[in-house]
């Protein structure tokens, strides 16, 4: 009984694990597609300037995604080289870095009381 447990628990951790994985791809999807959405010039590197230029609709999703209304904040964070640009896996990472959750729930920026969750699959209808 103990070992079939136990076995029981293995998978468990072998299913998560996989499932992190494949939630984690799909989010990276997700920001490389915005990320080419802010790429104006296609250079592969995003601007300041790009990201002010962006449609409205996706300066508002970013700012949702990460929790701020300062994009210029989140610019020169995820700029961290501080070279002026950041390139798709800086974007990716930074990112991702700033808002997951173990549990796979981005906060989007409210009070505590009224904080909404939502899943990286349900953030584009």
């Amino acid at each position: 009984m103990v070992n079939s447990s136990l076995d029981q628990a293995t998978q468990d951790k072998e299913a998560l694990k996989a499932w992190e994985s494949a939630r984690r791809a799909k989010q990276i999807d997700h920001l490389k597609a915005m990320f080419l959405t802010l790429d104006e010039d296609g250079s592969g590197e995003l601007t300041m300037d790009e990201i002010n230029n962006a449609p409205e609709e996706t300066q508002q999703q970013l700012k949702e995604i990460v929790a701020t209304d300062d994009l210029r904040e989140l610019f020169d964070m995820l700029d961290y080289d501080g070279g002026g640009t950041i390139g798709v896996e800086e974007f990716c990472d930074g990112i991702l870095k700033a808002t997951t959750r173990s549990t796979g729930i981005l906060e989007l920026g409210r009070p505590e009381s009224q904080r909404t969750w939502v899943r990286w699959g349900e953030m584009d209808g």
